[in-house]
């Protein structure tokens, strides 16, 4: 053994020991940190018997046809994580839990690395994938498999994969829909145009009045040509009380009538004709025909939801919200003007709805109306989760993309890791604004339901 040099003013050691190695044993081993293990998963017999009474109790105060909606709502969520779930173990990252529903777990199991289980509220999924951002603490061993760590193209799939689930969940059920059920006429699926020709009158009303019969084509109000039977509701409906003079076809040959519209009894404010549209046959389409309709379909559903979220986030969507929940109490709301009717009053046709609206229209619907529904819901929620700004999923694509362009930029092997930190004020603002959202639609449609 050598002996340690001595520093300038020390004593030298008679003995030739080494110094250091003394100190060293002498000093005892600092303990290596130890993580956190999570719990070995169990049953919860209490919160099982407390979600079965809950469902129970729920049947009976919607109704049991309600379980229906929810459990459609709730597979199309279970898909939305379960992409996010598979494309991470495809990209070799570490995913330790995956729960359907929020609160505390009911019941889980955990065959190997991963947690399954089930929590009581049954208002979303979620999928739990190790070192999302760098602000999340990993143990050494796991951080090779974190989704920071993962390449770019594996870190892009799992963020689009919860919206790729909803997209491909939409194609399918529309090919579904298209073959099985068809659309009248053989119009698209999203077509908004409706024939202006009557099919219904309803007895005393202002068309019956007037003397308007099931097989009449409306053409013009007040010399505005009426495009679709869309054009007609939305002219007569801000004239409650108003005269306006109506030209239409009768066998081939046109007259007018001046009609003064009726008033809606549930919304004075709203003018009421007393007509309904001629329903065309439905025609489907061959399985073939269907899937080659199928994207271009996809895309204008698509099309329609990214212009309805535009509109419901601009400042003008906002000012309607708040006007929609201002009124959901007040029985008698003021009369919209003629001259203005986009200025007073609320727009029925921008408010948003919430799980509890969703499950109110879609408890009583039968199985055609159901697949349509699921259709929109997909598609829109597919769209809403790609906004580009966190907690979404398209924050994390942002976030993606942003660290590639750095990684680029300076050239070289070196990753670039984005500090999600400074991201997190406009994090918390988007959140404030989403669970307001959130719960101004879940007061509306307990104060004003909607109906299917």
């Amino acid at each position: 053994m050598t002996a340690v040099e001595p520093r300038p003013g020390d004593a030298p050691d008679p003995s030739g020991t080494d110094v250091s190695a003394q100190a060293a044993e002498a000093t005892p081993a600092e303990p290596a940190y130890e993580w956190p293990q999570d719990p070995e998963p169990r049953p919860n017999p209490i919160g099982l018997i407390a979600l079965l009474v809950g469902a129970i109790a729920l049947g009976f105060w919607i109704g049991f046809s309600a379980f229906w909606i929810i459990g459609a709502l709730l597979g199309t969520i279970f898909l939305h994580e379960l992409g996010h779930f598979l494309a991470a173990r495809w990209g070799g990252m570490k995913a330790t839990r995956f729960f359907i529903g929020f609160g505390p777990t009911m019941w889980s199991f955990k065959p190997g690395e991963t947690e399954y289980g089930v929590k009581p509220i049954p208002a979303g999924a979620f999928v739990k994938i190790i070192g999302m951002s760098n602000l999340e603490e990993v143990h050494p061993a796991d951080e090779a498999r974190s989704y920071r760590q993962a390449s770019f193209p594996r870190r892009l799939a799992v963020a689009v994969a919860g919206s790729a689930m909803h997209f491909l969940q939409a194609l399918i059920l529309i090919a579904v829909y298209l073959a099985m059920v068809g659309t009248p006429g053989g119009v698209s699926l999203f077509s908004e145009v409706l024939p202006r020709q009557i099919g219904f009158v309803v007895e005393g009303s202002a068309a019956d009045q007037a003397g308007f019969v099931e097989g009449d084509v409306l053409l013009s109000l007040d010399g505005q040509s009426a495009y679709d039977w869309n054009d007609v509701m939305a002219y007569v409906s801000t004239r409650p009380g108003e005269a306006v003079d109506i030209v239409a076809e009768r066998n081939g040959e046109e007259f007018s009538e001046t009609v003064t519209i009726g008033v809606n009894e549930d919304d004075p404010s709203r003018g009421l004709f007393g007509v309904a549209p001629a329903l065309r046959e439905r025609e489907t389409r061959s399985v073939p025909a269907a899937v080659i309709e199928t994207p271009g379909t996809f895309w204008a559903g698509t099309a329609q939801s990214v212009g309805f979220l535009g509109q419901l986030l601009s400042p003008s969507g906002v000012t309607n919200l708040v006007a929609l929940v201002g009124e959901a109490d007040d029985p008698e709301p003021p009369p919209r003007s003629s001259a203005s009717p986009a200025v007073e009053g609320a727009d029925e046709n921008l408010r948003p709805t919430s799980i509890v609206g969703i499950v109110q229209i879609g408890k009583d619907m039968g199985w055609r109306d159901l697949v349509f529904l699921m259709i929109l819901l997909n598609i829109f929620i597919g769209v809403f989760n790609l906004l580009p700004t966190l907690p979404f999923d398209g924050g994390h694509v942002v976030i993606a993309v942003y660290e590639r362009i750095r990684e680029a930029i300076h050239g070289g092997p070196e990753r670039y890791f984005a500090d999600v930190s400074k991201l997190l004020p406009l994090t918390y603002v988007v959140v404030f604004l989403l669970v307001g959202l959130g719960l101004s639609t879940i007061y509306l449609d307990i104060r004003n339901p909607l109906t299917g």
